[in-house]
């Protein structure tokens, strides 16, 4: 089910995700996006939702990437609030 990438008007915007461990990609396409963003912690990130139309992945890939890197302290969640940077310590 791969449909074509059509270039999108946000400058924010994620490429699409190769099929192969989405689960590893949406985590680095999330280090990537803090990085080039200039984030720093406290800031917040795409909604769940977001993130997986952005990379096309499903919610479960998103949350098993979020989860990983929040056990890293690079992503925190905040229930009801949503993604923020962490500490990165």
């Amino acid at each position: 089910m791969t449909q074509p990438n059509s270039a999108g008007s946000q400058a924010n915007s994620f490429a699409p995700l190769p099929p192969l461990n989405r689960t590893e990609s949406a985590i680095q396409a999330i280090k990537s996006y803090i990085v080039n963003h200039n984030l720093k912690p406290g800031d917040p990130l795409p909604s769940e939702h977001q993130l997986c139309q952005e990379l096309q992945v499903s919610r479960s890939a998103v949350r098993e990437a979020v989860g990983q890197l929040q056990a890293l302290d690079i992503v925190r969640v905040e229930r009801g609030k949503g993604s923020f940077v962490g500490d990165m310590s």
